[in-house]
């Protein structure tokens, strides 16, 4: 096994202080969005301990992993994927990420090859797409987590729209309601592709309108507003972070959903959506493509989006974590997450002695990472029989992670404490 030690990712929308809180080394008071476990080339995790010899490698993850394949990843996911093929990060928001949606596997090679093909460096400030593989993802609240995701249906919208009278935002409601006969996907494409193609001048009309509007409506706290409370007072909250984005408007076409700490979504491809608020454990395919639309001071291709989104109405469903040892569900091969929790964390109605080790079966190569507590990693496999050296057991303290190579096969997670918390990530199939 094999301690690692992340790479924190800077944007203006993350918390100075939740990140280095719960990874344990000062704050700098600069905004920390992310910290990245894994082996994307972006920023690959240094490999800082083995087990068995207590020697320090000099060599990132992705290098440990391109030295011993398929002792590393197993000989399936060597096979099928190539490399690792997920990415965990502790996300951290303090502000409102980008209006974005990632594209799907064929979208990615695509528009990967294409911006290849015309010279653009992938460090390029107008890259849409950084590598050639797709982004769905699995956010899990560790603190109230507030975000909007996919589009709602036409019927939510338009009541909500109609509490506006300014002309500008009336034209707007008639825009969608003028395309619903022909069905809710098609209304939603119009409107979309309608508010992000605005000339700058008409989109900052509309915005500052409904900006002003909605603040009327707040103070007037009538009951047809209070119906929309949430809807119209994030728009305020965007609105103070992006003044006159037209992503402001573009939020009010998005289910509004508040995680509470241990529950989660899953997105996939094309799903168009805004984290708001809150800090999170997030588990993704490795990829880091975002096309984005608006409320962002990064690079905005809104006519990639535009043919990435899709337009049905979906909003995710909230998976709630119903045991000590909770795997959630996702329905994609590259990845899948799993909370272990010491038993006082058991619900109110559980069992009053849950056990403090848990019996791991393996199908990959994994991740885990501990957020409270400490625990420890007991190899139940010869470690002379293995692929990769460095099987033995590992104590994983608050905001440590260990690289389990799939050589090992099994293993036991052994909890330190009733409160502590282990997050695994691994391949779909995993256990």
């Amino acid at each position: 096994m094999f301690k690692i030690k992340g790479q924190v990712q800077s944007a203006d929308w993350g918390d100075p202080d939740a990140i280095p809180r719960i990874v344990g080394y000062e704050p700098t008071g600069e905004p920390q969005a992310e910290y990245w476990l894994g082996a994307h080339p972006k920023a690959p995790s240094e490999v800082v301990g083995c087990a068995k010899s207590l020697v320090v490698p000099e060599r990132s993850l992705d290098e440990l992993i391109a030295a011993e394949p398929v002792g590393s990843l197993g000989a399936g996911a060597a096979e099928q994927f190539g490399g690792l093929p997920f990415l965990l990060k502790i996300l951290a928001a303090q502000k409102p990420l980008s209006i974005q949606a990632h594209p799907s596997l064929d979208q990615a090679r695509s528009g990967f090859a294409r911006e290849n093909s015309a010279g653009l460096n992938l460090s390029a400030g107008n890259r849409s797409y950084k590598d050639a593989n797709h982004k769905p993802e699995m956010i899990c609240a560790l603190t109230p987590f507030e975000a909007k995701c996919g589009l709602r249906p036409v019927a939510e919208i338009l009541p909500l729209l109609a509490l506006f009278n300014d002309e500008r935002v009336v034209q707007w409601r008639q825009v969608l309601e003028q395309s619903a006969e022909a069905g809710d996907a098609v209304a939603l494409k119009e409107t979309v592709e309608w508010l992000l193609t605005l000339a700058p001048d008409r989109a900052a009309e509309l915005v500052s309108a409904l900006v002003e509007e909605t603040k009327q409506l707040i103070d007037d706290a009538g009951a047809d507003a209070g119906r929309f409370f949430t809807e119209l007072t994030w728009t305020l909250q965007i609105a103070e972070s992006f003044p006159g984005d037209i992503g402001i408007a573009v939020a009010l076409l998005l289910n509004h959903l508040t995680l509470q700490p241990g529950e989660a979504m899953y997105l996939g491809s094309g799903n168009l959506h805004a984290y708001l608020s809150g800090v999170g454990i997030e588990l993704m395919a490795n990829s880091d493509n975002v096309l984005r639309g608006g409320l962002t001071s990064k690079h905005i291709d809104v006519e990639e989006l535009l043919s990435v989104v899709c337009y049905e109405p979906m909003r995710p469903p909230v998976q709630r974590p119903s045991s000590q040892n909770h795997r959630f569900e996702t329905p994609v091969p590259e990845f899948s997450l799993t909370r272990i929790v010491g038993p006082g964390f058991r619900p109110a109605d559980g069992p009053p002695d849950q056990p403090l080790t848990i019996n791991v079966e393996m199908d990959g190569p994994e991740i885990v990472l501990v957020t409270d507590g400490s625990a420890k990693l007991a190899a139940t496999s010869d470690s002379e029989d293995t692929a990769v050296p460095g099987a033995a057991n590992m104590a994983v303290g608050a905001g440590e992670a260990t690289f389990v190579p799939a050589a090992h096969g099994s293993y036991q997670v052994v909890l330190d404490s009733p409160r502590t918390v282990v997050w695994r990530a691994t391949t779909g199939s995993a256990r």
